[in-house]
């Protein structure tokens, strides 16, 4: 074969090449675009309430979830001073945060969105952080057909979080995974044999009552802080001081956090992945608020270095492990108290304050894989 005849073929095997991977973007970007039809046959299986908590229903893997069809309304009062105010939320057909349309169709590209109480039942269905998201990524050309699909629930914990995402991210095949991590309550729950833990990659059963320390008690927390009003805050201080107490408790803090982020990487979408949204408690950015609030005997828990050795804690967690994370002190320090309700959910504000960052961060995770 003569110089000639060589060169030709190289440039059809080159073109040819070209062309292939064309074809294969084309075809992916598609895929990723489509939308799903979702088998809504789950929705006849009865669900069984958990007494006490109406809008939750039990739940196999993670305990407890969001009961399909649910209304919560509450009356809230600001942190940073004001009138109650009444917030209503719903839970539509699928047990979601009324992102999915009222169908069986969802479009694409598909994000799923975990978090706890500080993000469940803080604000309006359509003021949540997943609703400004979505609206903010359909405004975006690149995805004008993106849903956000919302299945954040009281008492989960970045665990929760793991154990529920792998049946939702096969139901609905989402692109990312979104896990909102509380600094405050989240990190505790990973020490608390009270709780399910992830240790030496099994899932480890809640201890025994009789068998739990005594530090870790419930009569424990509440003679350390009596009466406080912000529940969640409370939460937040006791495990400091625990951990403050027990600097031992600490390595395996670090442990928990590392199983915990491996657990989350392998139920997240193969796609684009995890992204973990770090939100700070009450007790981070309103001391002083929280001060008031609880009185002098959270105070002595209440100290700036703990909250900062928690977040470089799992920033540290977080690096090692690969995984990409979004900060929300800093988008959060200038509202302040305003933040947050006196029960240390996240107020309408700082829903609003999240949302473009977070759309920001997940069209940027979106178009890189």
């Amino acid at each position: 074969m003569n110089a000639r005849a060589i060169r030709y073929a190289t440039n059809l095997a080159v073109l040819g090449g070209v062309a292939t991977l064309a074809w294969l973007l084309l075809a992916e970007r598609g895929r990723a675009a489509r939308p799903l039809h979702v088998d809504l046959a789950f929705t006849a299986v009865a669900e069984q309430p958990i007494d006490g908590a109406e809008h939750l229903a039990h739940d196999p893997h993670a305990g407890q979830r969001p009961r399909r069809g649910a209304r919560v309304e509450q009356v809230l009062t600001p942190l940073g001073g004001g009138a109650p105010q009444t917030v209503v939320a719903t839970i539509d057909e699928h047990g979601l945060h009324g992102a999915a349309p009222r169908g069986a169709e969802l479009g694409g590209p598909r994000v799923l969105l975990l978090g706890d109480d500080l993000v469940a039942f803080g604000a309006p269905t359509e003021a949540r952080i997943s609703a400004l998201a979505q609206r903010a990524l359909r405004d975006d050309p690149t995805t004008p057909a993106a849903t956000v699909l919302d299945a954040s629930c009281d008492g989960y914990g970045l665990l929760e979080i793991a154990l529920r995402a792998p049946e939702l991210v096969a139901r609905y095949r989402p692109e990312l995974l979104v896990a909102c991590a509380n600094l405050g309550d989240d990190l505790g729950q990973l020490v608390d044999p009270r709780r399910a833990r992830i240790v030496g990659g099994a899932v480890v059963p809640p201890a025994p009552t009789q068998d739990v320390p005594v530090p870790l008690t419930a009569r424990w927390l509440t003679g350390r802080l009596p009466g406080c009003p912000l529940e969640l805050a409370r939460r937040a201080l006791a495990w400091r001081g625990l951990l403050d107490l027990q600097p031992a408790l600490q390595a395996s803090l670090a442990r928990q956090l590392d199983e915990t982020i491996e657990l989350l990487q392998r139920a997240a979408p193969a796609r684009a992945g995890l992204l973990v949204v770090l939100l700070p408690s009450a007790a981070d950015l309103a001391p002083d608020a929280v001060r008031a609030e609880a009185g002098e005997l959270a105070a002595e828990l209440l100290r700036p270095e703990l909250g900062q050795q928690t977040a470089a804690a799992v920033t540290a967690a977080l690096q090692r492990a690969g995984t990409a994370f979004l900060d929300a002190t800093p988008l959060l320090r200038p509202l302040g108290p305003h933040a947050f309700w006196r029960d240390g959910r996240l107020t309408p504000a700082a829903h609003a304050a999240l949302a473009t960052p977070l759309a920001d961060r997940i069209a940027a995770r979106l178009r890189a894989f």
